[in-house]
């Protein structure tokens, strides 16, 4: 599964060298439609985020204002600056509103995931949960989107357990390249987790420790919790280079945490320390081609831009149920030195114009029979 998932990711290059996206032309009856929409109220669409400048939530909220700017749709946001009471107070407010969006895109931070599904159903909004989802105790009791809260119409999720797999998997694979074995032919390196309680990073760490236990002499020394945070990753990464001097690999949950091993290499020198990240960030993608990080998984910012596509067909009454189910994954993929050039020739800095939303949206193309948001294949498709 993982090898196929790779080559895959090695055809990425090549496929973002000579392809634009672009789904296909929209049909006659989606011209009609066109005009219908426009006829039509706007559908407006509200993220709330649980941050307050984390670079993949601005790369989540472009991809929403670039499918909007295609659907005819509008798009608001509030920060909640990381604290995840806050982020349900946010929620509550749209009770008493008298203006309220027609869909909210969310994430279960800290586990306040019930707390949001439920006072939005209070407020009678549709919303959709994306990037992370509920906990398996906290799934036994709201059940899935759509048994117990109507307006809970669906979730999108990213493939965390392989963005673990992949980065320990490119880490282990330059290290063994490099030499890096101890003398018992060991491969000795470290880990900084997100937060505990967040399901990217959980089920980031399932994938990490899954990969240890098929490779022997990987060998994992300590895991520490860096809760998204660079400062705070620095100086853990600087603490378990000074504690373990002949490591030179640490995984990262994410890029800032990645961000904070990079930068820890200036405060203890380590020469050749690997790691990789996930995410896909500007600085990510800048420390990649300068050969300071590994590589990056990502590409699950865009759940923001199908999950707008989702909800506003829905609106229009197709429901994707019907083909997809209430439950999706959005896949991932790793760039690395090689290919992170080609990404940025596309797309810039999240310049997510270029993608034609419409082409995806079955309101536009009624012809179409399941969604397909996966942009590899649709580069495969041309």
């Amino acid at each position: 599964m993982f090898l196929t998932r790779f080559v895959r990711m090695s055809l990425l290059g090549v496929m973002l060298a000579g392809v634009c996206l672009h789904a296909g032309s929209v049909s006659a009856k989606g011209v009609s439609n066109d005009i219908e929409a426009e006829n039509q109220d706007v559908l407006h669409f509200h993220l709330l985020r649980p941050d307050n400048e984390n670079p993949f939530w601005g790369l989540l909220e472009k991809s929403m204002y670039a499918a909007c700017a295609d659907l005819g749709c509008e798009v608001s946001a509030t920060r909640a600056g990381w604290d995840h009471f806050k982020m349900v107070e946010q929620a509550r407010s749209f009770i008493q509103s008298q203006e309220k969006p027609d869909i909210i895109i969310f994430q279960s931070f800290k586990n306040n995931g019930p707390m949001i599904i439920k006072a939005l159903e209070t407020a009678g909004i549709d919303h959709i949960l994306v990037n992370a989802g509920l906990t398996e105790d906290q799934s036994e009791q709201m059940g899935k989107p759509r048994q117990i809260y109507k307006h809970w119409i669906g979730q999108m999720m990213p493939d965390d357990y392989s963005a673990g797999w992949l980065t320990a998997e490119a880490l282990y694979k330059e290290a063994k390249a490099r030499g890096y074995e101890n003398e018992n032919g060991e491969i000795t390196f470290a880990g900084i987790e997100g937060n505990s309680a967040d399901g990217a990073s959980i089920e980031r760490l399932k994938g990490l420790n899954d990969f240890v236990k098929k490779h022997d002499d990987f060998k994992l020394l300590q895991i520490v919790q860096g809760r998204w945070d660079g400062e705070l990753s620095h100086k853990l990464a600087a603490s378990l280079m000074r504690r373990y001097p002949h490591m030179k690999v640490i995984w990262s949950a994410g890029d800032t945490t990645a961000f904070g091993v990079i930068d820890a290499t200036k405060d203890v020198e380590r020469e050749g320390m690997l790691t990789a990240g996930v995410d896909w960030a500007a600085r990510a993608l800048d420390e990649v081609e300068k050969g300071r990080m590994l590589g990056t998984v990502g590409g699950h910012f865009m759940e923001g831009a199908w999950a707008v596509i989702l909800g506003f067909d829905y609106k229009k009454g197709i429901d994707f149920a019907e083909t997809e189910g209430v439950e999706m994954k959005s896949e991932m993929f790793y760039l690395d030195q090689e290919t992170v050039p080609l990404y940025r020739a596309k797309f810039g800095e999240g310049n997510f114009d270029s993608i034609d939303y419409k082409s995806f949206s079955k309101f536009f193309n009624p012809e179409q029979e399941a969604y397909n948001f996966n942009i590899i294949d649709q580069l495969q498709d041309q």
